[in-house]
């Protein structure tokens, strides 16, 4: 599979990654398993195809799941199982960090518009923000990360810092 792998486009390897994360639990080691290529191998390629190293990319991939799952799920325990997790509150924290807001919360709002990430501390003047339907949550440098994560940026406004 090594050649099969070196012969596909940087956007076939993705969706072969893709379409492999969550059989491997997300989890980089199973991942190499399961498409027959050492741990290193994997590094190499994960590195020309996305650029970024695996356990980041899967960490993503993972998180962006369980936001899918949350829309349909019942419980935050469901999603946190079938994503992968053993411990709801390893779950919950993970998501909290990745998004910035709790699992229970995106449950209970129904909405996954609620999610984007903690605003960051900008050491610059002036420190830009993003309004997602009402939710004035994102530093500006963000919205490229938000926008690749699928939402939907409605508007930019300029808030001084002083």
């Amino acid at each position: 599979m090594p050649s099969r792998l070196h012969a596909l486009s940087k956007t076939a390897q993705e969706q072969l990654f893709l379409d492999n994360a969550a059989p491997a639990e997300y989890h980089p080691g199973k991942l190499a398993k399961r498409l027959n290529i050492s741990s290193r191998q994997l590094q190499r390629y994960f590195r020309q195809a996305t650029g970024e190293a695996p356990k980041d990319w899967l960490h993503r991939q993972r998180m962006k799941t369980a936001l899918r799952m949350l829309k349909s799920e019942d419980t935050v325990k469901s999603v946190a199982y079938e994503v992968g997790y053993k411990q709801v509150s390893h779950f919950s924290r993970d998501f909290k960090q990745h998004f910035g807001i709790t699992p229970s919360k995106v449950l209970k709002e129904n909405t996954t518009d609620a999610c984007a990430e903690k605003a960051q501390e900008n050491s610059s003047e002036t420190e830009y923000t993003t309004q997602i339907r009402g939710h004035k949550v994102l530093p500006y440098s963000l919205k490229a990360r938000l926008e690749a994560l699928g939402y939907e940026i409605n508007e930019v406004e300029a808030v001084s810092s002083t």
